[in-house]
């Protein structure tokens, strides 16, 4: 059995106030449906300004809020059901000073359970050290490691709090 949730949409729109559209209101997405089942890598691929982080911001229920149904394992939207969310910034989030170990150190702290005690966290920053290929990596600055090993890093700090969906944006020139 796979350890993720599926994920449901049907007829996803997202609306945001605009002063220069009609009515003050500018549809940003419309009607969009979809899934995707547990354990399942999909990508979504558009020309620019198509809607693609628009989607994912909808599906996370970050930015506008959007109208339609998304349902996660046939679950709708609450607060409980984001903690099971990981979401991967567009834009690193990380702090340069710091080596990936305790970057990830510090998000261990901020987003693990008080209850686990240090060692329990030091063994999850470790088993996501392997798991993402840091070793290498693992003791130096975050400003000197390589654009790859940053991306990982930043897929790391989400993947601490073992999430059931890992929500990426990710942009490719090609």
């Amino acid at each position: 059995m796979v350890d993720g949730w599926s994920i449901t949409f049907e007829d996803v729109s997202v609306n945001v106030v605009d002063d220069e559209s009609p009515g003050g209101i500018k549809q940003i997405l419309r009607g969009v449906t979809g899934g995707v089942p547990a354990g399942s890598v999909v990508a979504v691929m558009g020309p620019t300004g198509s809607g693609k982080t628009t989607l994912l911001n909808a599906l996370a229920h970050r930015g506008p809020a959007p109208t339609g149904e998304i349902l996660f394992s046939g679950k709708r939207w609450s607060p409980e059901l984001r903690r099971g969310i990981g979401f991967v910034e567009q834009d690193d989030i990380v702090i340069d000073e710091l080596t990936v170990r305790e970057s990830l150190h510090y998000m261990a702290r901020l987003r693990l359970p008080r209850a686990l005690d240090a060692a329990a966290k030091a063994a999850r920053v470790d088993e996501i050290i392997a798991m993402l290929a840091l070793g290498k990596a693992a003791y130096t600055k975050v400003a000197q490691i390589s654009g790859g090993e940053r991306k990982r890093l930043c897929i790391g700090q989400e993947l601490l709090s073992s999430p059931k969906v890992l929500l990426e944006l990710l942009y490719w020139l090609l």
